[in-house]
């Protein structure tokens, strides 16, 4: 063989030799070597889908086919990029490359989410060593986990332990329910008072509140409209006391702080709460015309006479007053099981006076019409 020839054959070699090399080229080119996802995380409620998008790097990759799978199906499952969450738990959601199995996964998580949470008290006025039961209801109704956590801004003033609030010491703290699932709150603002005091909500519309006192001594009123507390002096006859309170329907709680209260008129100021149990010294009460759901008297030894008439009463205590001679609650909302217990409890009451002189009238109530009037030592009115 010549030295012409040897040449050609080298070169024939030369050109066999690219030829298979481009296509070696070529072919790793069509292989993927890598694929993402739009998302590495998500959250879906049960019932909800969602699409995820895929990329397969490099572009030019001949084969980008892929297949799509679900760890756990009773979770959620996975069609074409399209998830279907089932049911409260975790899956890991993998696109796989049916060429050189390259892979990308997004963690899911499947649970009811919670919109929101209310508590049954936004306020709230305790006494030193005094206990409130806070209610937490977690929304929407249908999340399977209604859990919630419970905190006191100031733990030497509140203390809270699953939803029971124990009043540690003078001073404001503010108690707070924490959804366990998505972390929403909401909050209730409760006041530690020492000494006798009074605390009413109005439902109040812009205009003038009026509250009339008897008494003796000074009394502090903080009519909740975050300027200072005004100090007045009661008298043997009723003083009326005012504070214009703006605002469209917005609640106002007024704090009245005194030892020597013996008489309280907070007609007419639409009141959706009122706790005068630590007045011992009351003797006649008018919270008529109101919005009251529930009133307790029970503490208040000497109070003779009692209007709550024309309010919203479904329930009204007065078990330890056995001072009473009258008692005004028509039209409310007392129903016969309620009406049975107040005269089960006003029959107990011990007195010297004689029948003619207490009165009671329960007219207007849904169960005025089917309890018995025949109560010892009292004169009971149940029809209109």
């Amino acid at each position: 063989m010549n030295s012409k020839d040897i040449k050609n054959k080298i070169f024939l070699y030369f050109i066999i030799g690219f030829v298979f090399l481009s296509g070696c080229a070529a072919d790793v080119t069509t292989v993927p070597l890598s694929v993402t996802l739009d998302q590495s995380y998500i959250v879906l409620q049960p019932g909800e889908t969602m699409e995820l998008f895929h990329e397969i790097i490099p572009d030019e990759a001949a084969i980008k086919s892929v297949s799509w799978s679900s760890n756990n199906p009773e979770v959620a499952t996975v069609s074409n990029g399209v998830i279907t969450a089932i049911a409260e738990g975790s899956a890991i959601i993998t696109v796989t490359t049916n060429s050189a199995q390259r892979i990308a996964m997004c963690e899911l998580t499947v649970l009811w989410s919670v919109s929101g949470v209310q508590l049954d008290v936004n306020s709230a006025v305790m006494g030193v060593g005094e206990n409130l039961r806070l209610s937490a209801t977690v929304e929407p109704a249908n999340a399977p986990n209604q859990s919630v956590f419970w905190e006191s801004s100031d733990p030497e003033v509140i203390e809270v332990t699953d939803g029971t609030v124990i009043a540690k010491k003078y001073g404001t703290a503010i108690v707070t329910a924490i959804s366990q699932v998505g972390g929403r709150t909401a909050s209730c603002v409760v006041r530690v008072m020492e000494g006798s005091f009074v605390a009413m909500t109005a439902q109040v519309t812009s205009g003038r509140a009026i509250i009339r006192m008897s008494g003796s001594g000074t009394v502090e009123i903080d009519w909740g409209d975050g300027l200072p507390p005004e100090a007045r002096t009661l008298g043997e006859t009723y003083t009326p006391y005012s504070r214009i309170l703006r605002g469209n329907l917005q609640s106002h709680t007024v704090v009245i702080t005194g030892e020597n209260i013996t008489g309280l008129d907070c007609s007419d100021l639409r009141l959706t709460s009122l706790d005068v149990r630590r007045i011992e010294t009351l003797t006649e009460l008018n919270c008529s015309n109101s919005l009251l759901t529930n009133l307790d008297a029970s503490r208040n030894s000497a109070l003779i006479h009692l209007d709550c008439s024309n309010n919203l009463l479904t329930s009204l205590y007065v078990s330890d007053s056995p001072s009473l001679i009258l008692i005004s609650a028509f039209s409310n909302q007392l129903s016969t099981e309620a009406m049975n217990s107040l005269f089960n409890m006003v029959t107990k009451l011990p007195s010297p006076l004689p029948e003619s002189h207490r009165y009671m009238n329960v007219s207007d109530n849904p169960g005025s019409q089917y309890v018995s009037t025949n109560l010892p030592n009292w004169h009971v009115i149940t029809a209109n």
